[in-house]
């Protein structure tokens, strides 16, 4: 094995909280995890780590969002918004949690954060062992220069990375509102990316090093610059090769997935989206 050269450290950090048992999914995709990234320190964040200590910038406003959790959502006419079975819609906040944590935690300790919804799908020691790369990251649409469209869904960064820094000033998270559903640009992807300036020292992996594939935006409508796909290791029914049975009706997988040679890791998709309102109606 190479000299580790990179600048960020060999940490892989991966957030589980709310519930303390892992998902069945999420107990699979960590082997992967384990056999991928050997000489790594793999951290699992959880509930127990959730502390004013470990999170001395984001502890404030990661309280403000736990007050919202489980709450009825109400639309900007004040009405209370319910789904298409006539039942209530409530906040589900873990994901902005895990978003404004994954921030903190990288800058604190650096290395490489991952959504529990990634499959690993063969070594990344080489990839990720770039000299004076200090921050990394990976869009989900094709354009590979460009960090317009990044996703927060894996990251890698130094310790004290400036870029993480901006993200993290008082000034910055004070502009945060929890109340609104537009979750991507307050603490999501939209979040990440504004801290990006143009001559900042960052590297953008090819979009398929880490989304293999990528869902629709809306029913029919592709995401930008490229075409949706569907995962080819999953369906909602049994087959020859998706054989092993999710709980929570999230369908069944092929695993190990092997449809994507050229992939590096795979998102599954299907397996998270906790915040996202599609429709909605009123009473």
């Amino acid at each position: 094995m190479k000299e580790w050269i990179s600048p960020i450290p060999r940490n892989v950090h991966l957030i589980w909280i709310g519930t303390n048992d892992y998902p069945d999914y999420f107990q699979l995709f960590l082997k992967t995890f384990e056999r991928y990234f050997p000489g790594f320190d793999i951290k699992v964040w959880g509930n127990k780590d959730l502390t004013k200590k470990n999170f001395p910038k984001t502890y404030k406003y990661i309280q403000q969002a736990k007050k919202l959790q489980g709450k009825p959502i109400y639309n900007e006419d004040g009405e209370q918004i319910f789904n298409k079975d006539m039942e209530p819609y409530l906040y589900s906040k873990w994901a902005q949690i895990t978003d404004l944590m994954r921030l903190e935690i990288v800058y604190n300790k650096g290395g490489y954060y991952f959504d529990t919804t990634f499959e690993i799908l063969r070594p990344m020691y080489n990839l990720l062992n770039k000299k004076n790369k200090r921050f990394v990251g990976c869009n989900e649409v094709p354009r590979f220069k460009d960090h317009n469209i990044l996703s927060n869904s894996f990251f890698g960064a130094t310790p004290g990375n400036p870029i993480l820094k901006r993200l993290l000033k008082k000034e910055k998270l004070d502009q945060i509102d929890f109340y609104d559903q537009g979750v991507d640009f307050q603490t999501g992807p939209g979040y990440l990316r504004s801290g990006i300036r143009l001559n900042d020292n960052y590297h953008i992996f090819p979009t398929t090093y880490f989304y293999p594939f990528v869902e629709e935006y809306e029913p029919g409508v592709n995401p930008p610059y490229r075409k949706y796909g569907r995962n080819k290791c999953h369906s909602k029914k049994k087959g020859k090769r998706t054989k092993k049975r999710l709980k929570s009706k999230k369908g069944y997988i092929e695993f190990p997935c092997k449809k994507y040679p050229k992939s590096y890791a795979l998102k599954h998709w299907q397996l998270g989206k906790s915040w996202l309102i599609s429709e909605y109606y009123t009473l």
